[in-house]
């Protein structure tokens, strides 16, 4: 076949694929252009989830003709000038290409007035055509009229959601460009009824409680400086939490509403050991630098960025967070572990504990423990770890209860569990130690799949019923893309639609997995580097916080530990300690 220049008219409709994905794609255009062009007031009014309409009206500059005529041509930006402007992105918006690609799949009207214009320009669109040029009487901004989205792309509108998830998706669009501007009026209208109202607020406290309600009264204020990197925002204390990350976790970048695995990741270390893993803290955060030292020109839609230095950035989040959560009294310990992990807890089993464990020589690593009296088998019983597999266990378990039973008689032993978590030990000395039971199962577990897969030995376990999982469609596409890795862990994923997943395998080495949460952290760390490593250790973190730590296996997880030359979070006390705080 013979190559061939494509029509404006398809090259539109191929770009309007990146950047129109749904109605929300388009409500976070016009809302950026809103704000790029000085808006104080924002107005969206939607109908049918923005099927129907889609109109957002602001108070900005306003446009010429000339100029409303320009902006429906491809690449046409009043944002940068030269390649020089293009790495010092200032503006929301400046590829040029958004209201061409919106004005190529709906009905479009562009009616637009400068504040020193007597009269106003009104553009008439309709699938890329266009559709007639008049003078209109209109207030001074811009208002834009998008309906009938996708009418002439039936395939791509038999994709949309129902009209609550589109709808959805267009507010948490608004949402996520009001929490960053307290400064500008917000509202968005469904079908006549007002869905959300953010007026002009004096700060960032009083519009994040507008946005994410009263809750929001909770957050710890952050405002940090490092390293050129200014971090300022809102932070959740370790009780405020929620399920995913839509909704709960807002990140910036120079005012931009980003998706990057450096500042997810810096915020992750940051609350380690604070809340249960496959739990994301309500957090509202900005980080401006320099912008030569930002690339927001790595995707179509503008939600991801590159820095010029990720390690400096990531690690002057995460000392803001650490910063600002310390001084709203959280305690916690850290510890190096090997391969680079480090597990953070707080102050959570009643006993004070040093201000830095890893200066005080008292605090080594925790002696080996043995388990209890009981007789000791070559299998332990199924516990909460998970049900054994065919071939279980293997050595280094066996390894591990013939390592504890020579601790056992050093006189080391298993005092019980702390609030279904910490694990309470005796050391030789008469000192006590408290390890994260959590921490320690997660490496006990990640152990177990990485030997299972690296010698065949895990076997799939196969649901009685599917489970069927409705994920957002980057996630699923993430799974799909990656179903190879999946399936060497025993994941047998079968795609059903556009974010329709059914689950009809897991690994047999664990239960009480929480497949639908399960499914989306591992979209967002295969989506950051994928690998079957980032496979396995994302399964065990999410298995090892189903539950809690019984008795039983905590001397397993233990003695676990010590067969494998592991550390995890451990407070140690010694028995002139204890003795000093008994008086």
């Amino acid at each position: 076949m013979s190559i061939r220049i494509l029509s404006d008219a398809l090259v539109n409709k191929i770009a309007a694929g990146e950047v129109v994905e749904r109605p929300a794609s388009v409500v976070k255009e016009l809302v950026e252009n809103a704000l790029d062009a000085g808006s104080k007031t924002v107005r969206v009014t939607l109908r049918g989830g923005g099927r129907a309409l889609i109109r957002v009206t602001d108070d900005g500059h306003g446009m010429t003709r000339d100029d409303a005529l320009l902006c429906l041509e491809r690449h046409a930006t009043s944002k940068i000038r030269s390649e020089d402007d293009l790495v010092k992105v200032r503006t929301l918006g400046f590829r040029g290409e958004a209201l061409p690609s919106i004005a190529a799949v709906c009905r479009f009207t562009l009616t637009t007035r400068p504040r020193d214009a007597d009269v106003g320009t009104e553009v008439r669109v309709e699938g890329g055509r266009m559709g007639g040029v008049k003078d209109a009487g209109c207030a001074p901004g811009t208002e834009i009229d998008c309906r009938s989205l996708f009418y002439n792309l039936p395939v791509r509108r038999k994709f949309l959601r129902t009209t609550a998830t589109e709808l959805g998706h267009c507010v948490e669009a608004v949402a996520r460009q009001a929490l960053v501007r307290p400064g500008v009026d917000f509202t968005v209208l469904h079908d006549g009824r007002e869905v959300l109202r953010a007026p002009a607020a004096a700060g960032l406290g009083q519009r994040a409680r507008a946005i994410l309600g009263e809750e929001a009264g909770s957050l710890v204020p952050v405002e940090h400086a490092a390293r050129g990197v200014e971090v300022t925002g809102l932070v959740a204390p370790p009780g405020l939490h929620r399920a995913g990350r839509t909704g709960s976790t807002y990140l910036y970048v120079n005012g931009r509403f980003v998706r990057d695995a450096v500042l997810r990741r810096a915020l992750a270390d940051a609350y380690r050991g604070l809340i249960p893993r496959g739990r994301h803290p309500v957090v509202v955060l900005e980080v401006r630098l320099a912008p030569e030292e930002v690339d927001v020109n790595v995707h179509p839609s503008k939600i991801e960025v590159r820095f010029r230095d990720p390690s400096g950035v990531g690690t002057t989040v995460s000392e803001a967070v650490r910063a600002a959560l310390q001084a709203h009294g959280v305690q916690r310990v850290h510890r190096p572990v090997p391969a680079g992990l480090q597990r953070q807890v707080g102050d959570q089993v009643g006993l004070p504990l040093p201000a830095h464990p890893d200066e005080d020589p008292r605090l080594a690593g925790l002696e080996p423990l043995p388990a209890d009296n009981a007789p000791r088998t070559a299998e332990p019983p199924p516990d909460r770890m998970g049900t054994p597999s065919r071939g279980y266990p293997p050595m280094w378990v066996a390894d591990a209860l013939e390592a504890a039973a020579a601790e056992e008689e050093a006189g080391t032993r298993v005092l019980g569990v702390v609030g279904g978590r910490w694990i309470c030990c005796e050391a030789p000395d008469g000192g006590l130690a408290a390890v994260d039971g959590r921490a320690a199962r997660e490496v006990v577990l990640r152990n177990r799949l990485a030997h299972e897969h690296a010698v065949g030995e895990g076997r799939p376990q196969r649901l009685l019923t599917p489970t069927l999982v409705d994920l957002a469609r980057a996630d699923a596409q993430t799974l799909e893309t990656h179903r190879e890795l999946l399936e060497g862990l025993h994941l047998d994923l079968a795609p059903l639609g556009p974010g329709e997943i059914a689950v009809r395998t897991v690994p047999a080495s664990v239960v009480h997995l929480e497949i639908p949460t399960l499914l989306e952290e591992l979209a967002a760390a295969l989506g950051d580097e994928p690998s079957i490593e980032v496979v396995i250790e994302t399964i065990a973190a999410h298995a090892a916080d189903r539950g809690a730590v019984g008795e039983s296996e905590a001397r397993q997880l233990i003695a676990g530990l010590h067969a494998l030359g592991e550390e995890v979070a451990t407070a140690r006390w010694t028995a002139a300690e204890l003795a000093q705080r008994a008086r």
